[in-house]
């Protein structure tokens, strides 16, 4: 499957030296909070919109990728390993009756500085985690728990691609397909190619 890429990449925030490295998952919350707030007046139908932008050659809404580069990692800030935060938005559909309206696969990425060699930077994913966000006057969260299973199933159709045709880690991966399912009283999104499934339970709505 053939997927066109909107990529919004924001601008990275500056973090004063000295600060505990950053929750990179919040990060990315807040400067998503951000672009919905400048961008689209606080609706997030705006990131919906985004994804309907399409390309010259393909007939069908674009893989959209919002991304935070350059956060710090464990350690002093700006020193060693540094953290991107990559999400891909999966859809737009409420869940039941409730306000919960986008839905997100989000990536922290560690990228280390290249060898004495001078070559490339080395990107590791660390984690893969799935998010929803409401909608209405205020932004909520709600963010899965790790599930190593499907992290590790990811990782190695991914190394499986890198062997093949050198493909970097990279999230999303160029060949990644994503089915999104929503029920009652949980969100689950599966990449198939991998089979690696991220489930998003939700507590029963209060009468």
């Amino acid at each position: 499957m053939t997927r066109v890429g909107v990529v919004l990449t924001l601008p990275a925030i500056a973090f004063l030296v000295g600060c505990a490295a950053p929750n990179p998952i919040a990060v990315w919350q807040a400067r998503v909070a951000e672009y919905i707030t400048t961008q689209g007046s606080g609706d997030p139908t705006v990131l919906r919109d985004a994804a309907r932008d399409r390309s010259r050659y393909f007939d069908r809404p674009a893989l959209v990728t919002i991304g935070e580069i350059g956060i710090p990692g464990p350690g002093a800030p700006f020193s060693g390993a540094q953290r991107d935060v990559n999400g891909v938005l999966l859809g737009f559909r409420p869940l039941a009756e409730r306000d919960w309206r986008a839905y997100f696969l989000v990536a922290v990425v560690d990228v280390l500085p290249p060898g004495g060699d001078g070559g490339e930077l080395d990107a590791q994913i660390r984690d893969i985690r799935l998010v929803a966000l409401s909608g209405g006057r205020t932004f909520r969260w709600h963010v899965s728990e790790p599930q190593d299973d499907a992290l590790q199933r990811y990782l190695d159709q991914r190394a499986s691609d890198r062997a093949a045709g050198g493909v970097r880690a990279v999230f999303p991966g160029r060949r990644d397909q994503y089915d999104l399912n929503i029920a009652a009283k949980e969100v689950r999104v599966t990449e198939i190619r991998s089979g690696a499934t991220w489930r998003l339970p939700f507590a029963a709505r209060r009468q």
